[in-house]
């Protein structure tokens, strides 16, 4: 089923971070970055890629070049409280 809350109460993004960004600092200084999408500006550099804000029954692209650098690299959702919800994973480059 599709949600009922408006965007400014729930939202979804998809940020992969720079490798070996310290996700959990990245996460908490952007909680409170509403102004910014979520993305606190100190941290903005360590975005390789990211989609826009989505609410409810909006979709988002995003297109980027994987780094050439082989490795892990983490994505998060910036919401307040979405990454400890789960809304994170792992882009692996071989």
């Amino acid at each position: 089923s599709r949600g009922t809350m408006p965007k400014v109460a729930m939202a979804h993004n998809v940020m992969v971070l720079a490798k070996d960004t310290d996700k959990e600092a990245f996460v908490n200084a952007s909680a409170t970055a509403r102004e910014t999408d979520f993305v606190a500006p100190a941290f903005k550099s360590k975005v390789i890629a990211a989609t826009r804000m989505v609410g409810n029954g909006e979709t988002a692209d995003v297109t980027f070049e994987v780094p050439k650098t082989t490795g892990t690299y983490d994505f998060v959702c910036t919401f307040p409280g979405h990454y400890l919800a789960g809304m994170r994973g792992v882009l692996i480059v071989k």
